[in-house]
């Protein structure tokens, strides 16, 4: 098993190249734009077709193709370092985006277009999360005997992102269906400007110039990593659990609320931001939690939590439970990121930081896709889905964490 990793070189620390204030904009910029293409676009197939088939079908086809990208941009992120791949996949988002404006203001109903925009804007955005994690490391590194503050500092940016992206796809699609798509390129041409002047990694990448490398064989010595690690093997785990219910309830709940009770689309995005409020508001208690009670036993409240919820949004057959519910599942994520994300960067090698971590991703992100195939699949069941998922978090918490109590966790903080 690895032990904690004394982090990242001394350059990483270069207030020149890492300026804190600089990270956690560019995160957020980032983040948002992939949090608003990922629920803009199945809302406008819904919208389009009124076929919660089709919306499915939609974030399973962005969601596998992001899934194959994920090889490429743990290896890219190793090479060139997060600032280059920054600002090639931002200006590459950006001028797609504009085009694909152009392409909606013409034709509204072209609802492939914004599909095939949502696949490559996915792609592009595993390569800025790879990158963004990159700089969460150094910055980490920076202080090393409070980890976990900085981690609290990324999910709070994270789950902010994750309340206002939906919000901000609900409203504008108000406006009109080019509009979402119009705001991402706009936040992808800000990220590159953000970018610039970082050059986390170039040094790295200078050196392994003239190295031979193939995505595919070192994702599997990713793999390995993660496997031969038990911390890092239930930390997987855990996230994939947790994204599948995540993912289901992104999905799901849209024409569940639309087709079943009636919602509106600016309801929905109401739902999204109570919930990514309350998961922002969960992140400093729960941190406060793991660095007095560690990971196991904070772990295993926040999964209760989760699972009891997801498990009661599924069965709930009125209006308001099913809001209460939805919010609450959403609200307990910035809880459990922040502990796996602890963890993981913990546990994690720095000189294959890249490539373990797009080990980590592709697994946990795996379900993202199968949500999709699913709701796709069978629409007339999306709450049975639901439970289901629930019952799946619920049975690998038990596990996972159990195992997390027999095995010795990397020490998150100092004495």
């Amino acid at each position: 098993m690895f032990t904690s990793d004394p982090g990242p070189p001394t350059r990483h620390r270069s207030p020149r190249t890492l300026s804190p204030l600089r990270c956690h904009l560019l995160r957020t910029t980032d983040t948002l734009a992939s949090t608003t293409v990922e629920t803009a676009v199945p809302l406008i197939v819904l919208r389009t077709t009124g076929s919660a088939a089709w919306s499915g079908a939609s974030f399973a086809a962005e969601w596998i193709l992001r899934l194959a990208a994920i090889p490429q941009a743990g290896v890219l992120v190793d090479r060139v370092g997060a600032g280059a791949v920054y600002r090639v996949a931002g200006a590459l988002r950006a001028v797609f985006g504009a085009s694909v404006v152009a392409a909606l203001t013409v034709s509204p109903a072209a609802w492939w277009v914004a599909v095939l925009f949502g696949i490559a804007s996915g792609v592009l955005c595993e390569s800025t999360y790879i990158a963004a994690e990159q700089l969460g490391a150094g910055l980490a590194a920076a202080v090393p005997e409070r980890p976990s503050r900085v981690q609290a500092v990324q999910v709070v940016i994270d789950e902010s992102t994750r309340m206002a992206g939906p919000l901000l796809a609900s409203l504008l699609l108000l406006v009109g269906t080019a509009a979402p798509i119009g705001a991402i390129a706009a936040l992808s041409a800000a990220a590159v400007l953000l970018a610039w002047p970082i050059r986390l990694g170039a040094e790295r990448g200078r050196q392994r110039k003239q190295e031979t490398h193939h995505p595919l064989r070192d994702m599997a010595d990713g793999a390995r990593t993660v496997r031969d690690s038990p911390v890092l093997r239930r930390v997987t785990v855990l996230y994939s659990a947790s994204n599948l219910l995540y993912a289901l309830m992104i999905v799901a709940t849209p024409p569940i609320l639309i087709h079943r009770f009636g919602c509106s689309e600016a309801a929905i995005g109401g739902v999204w931001a109570a919930g990514f409020c309350l998961s922002v508001a969960g992140v400093a208690p729960a941190r406060a939690a793991l660095e007095r009670y560690g990971p196991a036993r904070t772990g295993a409240i926040a999964f209760t939590v989760l699972c009891l919820s997801g498990l009661a949004a599924g069965v709930s057959n009125t209006l308001l439970a099913r809001l209460l519910c939805t919010v609450l599942v959403l609200g307990t994520l910035g809880a459990v990121q922040l502990l796996l994300r602890t963890v993981r960067n913990a546990s994690t090698p720095s000189q294959a930081y890249g490539t373990v971590t797009a080990a980590v991703v592709l697994a946990a992100l795996m379900p993202n896709a199968a949500a999709g195939l699913l709701v796709a699949a069978v629409p007339g069941h999306l709450s049975a889905l639901i439970v289901i998922a629930a019952l799946l978090a619920a049975a690998a918490n038990t596990a996972a964490l159990r195992g997390l109590t027999r095995t010795a966790v990397p020490k998150l903080e100092s004495p």
